[in-house]
Parts: structure tokens; C-alpha cells; sequence
């Protein structure tokens, strides 16, 4: 055996070492991430506009929205849907990293109108938690309202493998009638568990029917929840439940309960861009 050839299996040994060794890492490193807390920054929200003047806690216009979202991907964001969220807890998938939720609540025209179409161009994911009896809708008891999308547009959304549609209720947000979905005083504990039951099998078996995704996530109308609407819900199927209580929550791998009453970052018009992403920052250090 000459120099050359000895020198070949030297060669050929050491890769196969650096191989076994980067092989080995990776694997170690996997582990590590899926037995590791994630922290998961939740966006929240509602209505797109055109018209500055109509910026409020809820509302912000198409430009905001539009800066929001490249900001996230300058700043190394991925978008991920619940979906990997939960299989990331439940059947040890890994999450990419600085993985962050979009999310719209009650389903806004705006939201496919305006907000689709930047998520579209930047393949950036967002779910839209919607109010069952307002699809379609313009007008309540006769009053003019923000329009809502249609199960048409929800399908044509959830289509493209970007957008999730999920349950915000199908009739519960009337605050003058019920505080969002809570118990009330004269209810009895069976009543409220089949009227709360009624409602949200209602807005599942409508979005399942219409739009063709599954329902397991349920965004609290104004975030208000306790532990016995909690216990129907998961009951009912629900695997993740969000709030409106401002922060970032994090998921613990195996621990099924750290899915629930997760923290959400409102955005409104006064919460700039830089802010946003400062906000992110600073509540995922915590």
C-alpha cells in the first residue's frame, strides 16, 4: 500500500468521523429543542382599514398591517399554524425557529380583503377566530356593521395552506346579554354546560361543514373564561384555548395543559411597528 492510498483511507476515516460526530449533534440538539419550553409570541388582530381615521385598540390600517409583517420576516419570524403548535407538545415535531402565531379575531371582510393578500405574497400563516352567526353578514337587527367574510372566502383562504378558520363563539359576544361565554347567576351548572355546549358545536360543525378544517382552537370572547368553561371545552374537543390577556405564554413539551389560556399581543394603531417588535422581544426574554 503506497502514500497516496494510505493517505485516501486517512482521509475517508476522518470524514466518516466528522459524519458520526455532526450526525450525532444534530440528533442531540433535536432532542434538546423537543424537550425544551418554547416560547410562543401570539399576534392578535381584528379589523384592516384604509382610512387612518378609523385606527383605534382594534383597528389598524393597511399599511400598519403590511409593515407588521415584513418587520417579522427582517427579523427572522416564522409563522407557524396551531397545528404545529400542538404537534410540537403533543407528538414531538419540531417548531422552526422563532416561531410566532398570527392571529384575527371575529372575522372580518378586511381580514380577506386587505390582510390576505400581504399574507399571501409573503407565504406568511395566520388563524381567524370567527363569529358563527356573523359570516356574511353587514347588518345586525337591521344596524349597519363592519362586514364579514363569507365561508366562501374562508374556504378560499384555507385553501391556499396559509389560513386556519377556528371558533370564536357562534353567538356569545353580547356583553349587554352575557359576559362572554361565563356562567350567569340564575344558570345552573347543567343549563350553562348546554348552552355553552350548543353554541360551540354549532360554530364547529358549521366550519367543518363550510370551510373543511378541523376546530380545536377557541379564542375567549373579550378573554373571559373560567376553569368550568375550560373543563366543557376540553371536553368538547378543544386542545387550544387563547386569551386576550396581553403577553407571550410558553409551551412545555408533553404538558397538554400549557396549550390553554395562552397570551396574546394586541395591536392597535398605537402600537407601532419598532414597538411591536421590541414588545416580542422583550416578553419572550421573561
Amino acid at each position: 500500500m503506497n502514500i497516496k492510498q494510505i493517505s485516501t483511507i486517512c482521509l475517508c476515516v476522518i470524514i466518516s468521523i466528522i459524519v458520526v460526530f455532526s450526525v450525532q449533534a444534530m440528533v442531540n440538539e433535536k432532542n434538546l429543542a423537543l424537550k425544551t419550553p418554547q416560547t410562543i409570541p401570539i399576534l392578535m388582530y381584528h379589523h384592516i382599514t384604509l382610512n387612518e381615521e378609523e385606527c383605534s385598540n382594534e383597528t389598524i390600517t393597511l399599511n400598519k398591517f403590511k409593515q407588521d409583517m415584513v418587520a417579522l420576516k427582517e427579523n427572522g419570524y416564522n409563522t407557524i399554524s396551531f397545528k404545529q403548535l400542538y404537534d410540537f407538545v403533543e407528538n414531538k415535531k419540531l417548531l422552526p425557529k422563532n416561531p410566532i402565531i398570527i392571529t384575527f379575531d371575529d372575522g372580518y371582510s378586511s381580514n380577506f380583503t386587505l390582510a390576505y393578500p400581504v399574507l399571501k405574497d409573503l407565504k406568511m400563516k395566520a388563524t381567524i377566530h370567527i363569529i358563527g352567526q356573523m359570516v356574511d353578514k353587514k347588518y345586525v337587527n337591521g344596524i349597519a356593521t363592519l362586514p364579514h367574510f363569507s365561508y366562501n372566502e374562508a374556504k378560499n383562504m384555507f385553501d391556499s395552506g396559509l389560513i386556519d378558520i377556528q371558533s370564536h363563539t357562534y353567538n356569545l359576544h353580547n356583553y349587554s346579554i352575557r359576559p362572554g361565554i361565563l356562567k350567569l347567576e340564575k344558570e345552573t351548572v347543567e343549563q350553562y354546560t348546554t348552552m355553552l355546549t350548543n353554541d360551540f358545536l354549532k360554530s364547529k360543525n358549521e366550519i367543518e361543514k363550510n370551510v373543511g378544517n378541523s376546530v380545536f382552537v377557541f379564542a375567549y370572547p373579550y378573554g373571559l373564561h373560567d376553569n368550568l368553561s375550560e373543563e366543557i371545552l376540553k371536553n368538547l374537543g378543544i386542545k387550544i384555548t387563547v386569551t386576550t390577556n396581553e403577553g407571550v405564554s410558553k409551551v412545555i413539551p408533553n404538558v397538554t395543559d400549557s396549550l390553554y389560556n395562552l397570551d396574546r399581543i394586541n395591536v392597535g394603531c398605537n402600537l407601532t411597528t419598532n414597538e411591536l417588535m421590541k414588545k416580542i422581544k422583550e416578553y419572550s426574554n421573561i
